[in-house]
Formats: structure tokens, C-alpha cells, sequence
């Protein structure tokens, strides 16, 4: 399983970077001291995120780089000098999205969204590359087995034909020899 999560933001509430909270996995219920830090580290799935490091309510104490940070594990990849709502399809300058910032410049922001797309691409592909080599491999050893048994079929076939056309033969020269 993969997962992308762009320029995450880990403030209300706090679940992965909060100072005072000590570590722990989600399945660790033993710490009854208040609520901890959630950990990705056991988690299975390929965790990917991105950081832009930038936006007017994003607390860099809170943003992908610290969640980074405290799991190790997951892999961060960061697209600074863009803005936060680079993500989006309007490039985050319409409406409420104008507060979180534009980044340096528009062509950083395309680089950002090109790379981005990629890399969702790459998540995809891995994604379904690993069941489709399996499919593959399935039906490539259907394929072959069928090849096979039509071949044999038509060994057997023509074999059958050639008995028939020597039978034919046999009569041919017994009524030519009788008659």
C-alpha cells in the first residue's frame, strides 16, 4: 500500500510533533500519562510526504518536515519555495487559498506540480506493478498451457488425418485391384 500525503499539516489536533508527548506505536496502549505522539514506524504502507515549508497557518514546528522528523521511516520528499496549496488545480490564489502564499514564482510552482504528478504516477505504478507482474505471470502460464494443448490437438488431428488418408489409400488400391 502507498501513501501520499502533500505538505501535510499536523496541527489540530497535534497527533505526531507534539514536544511534550513521548513516542509511541498505535498499538501501544501502555503509556497512561495523557495522550502521546502517534508513530508511523509500524505502519506497513509506503508512506511518502511532501513539504513545501511555507504557508501563512502552517507551523514549521507541525509540517511534514517534523512529522519527517519524529518517523524516520517515511520517506520526505520537499518542495520548498513553492506554496502550500500548490497541489491544487488553481495553483492556490483563488479565494481563502490566496492567504496560505504563491511561492517564489509560478514556474517553481509548475516544477513542484510536474514533479508531484510524477511521483503519484511512480506510487501508482509500484502500486499496481506488483499484482499486474502476478497477473501476468498467470495468464502467460494459461497462455503457454493453452499453446501446448493446442498443439497437441493438433498433432492428434493430423495424426487422425493421416490414418484416414491411408485407410483411403488401402481402398484406392484394394477396388482398383478388384476391379
Amino acid at each position: 500500500m502507498n501513501i501520499l500525503a502533500l505538505d501535510p499539516v499536523d496541527q489540530t489536533p497535534v497527533e505526531f510533533t507534539n514536544e511534550s508527548a513521548l513516542k509511541h506505536s498505535l498499538s501501544d496502549t501502555s503509556n497512561s500519562k495523557g495522550r502521546s505522539n502517534l508513530s508511523l514506524g509500524q505502519s506497513k504502507a509506503d508512506i511518502v510526504i511532501t513539504c513545501t515549508d511555507s504557508g501563512y497557518f502552517v507551523s514549521k514546528s507541525h509540517n511534514g518536515r517534523e512529522i519527517h522528523k519524529n518517523n524516520p521511516s517515511v520517506k520526505l520528499v520537499m518542495h520548498r519555495n513553492s506554496c502550500h496549496m500548490v497541489y491544487t488545480d488553481d495553483g492556490g490564489t483563488i479565494s481563502w487559498k490566496a492567504l496560505m502564499g504563491s511561492g517564489s514564482s509560478s514556474d517553481r510552482n509548475q516544477v513542484v506540480k510536474e514533479q508531484t504528478l510524477q511521483l503519484i504516477k511512480d506510487r501508482a505504478n509500484a502500486s499496481i506493478g506488483s499484482g499486474v507482474n502476478k497477473s501476468v505471470s498467470g495468464i502467460k502460464g494459461k497462455v503457454v498451457k493453452s499453446l501446448n494443448e493446442g498443439v497437441s490437438d493438433l498433432k492428434e488431428l493430423g495424426n487422425d488425418a493421416e490414418k484416414k488418408v491411408n485407410k483411403l489409400k488401402g481402398a484406392a488400391m484394394f477396388s482398383k485391384f478388384m476391379g
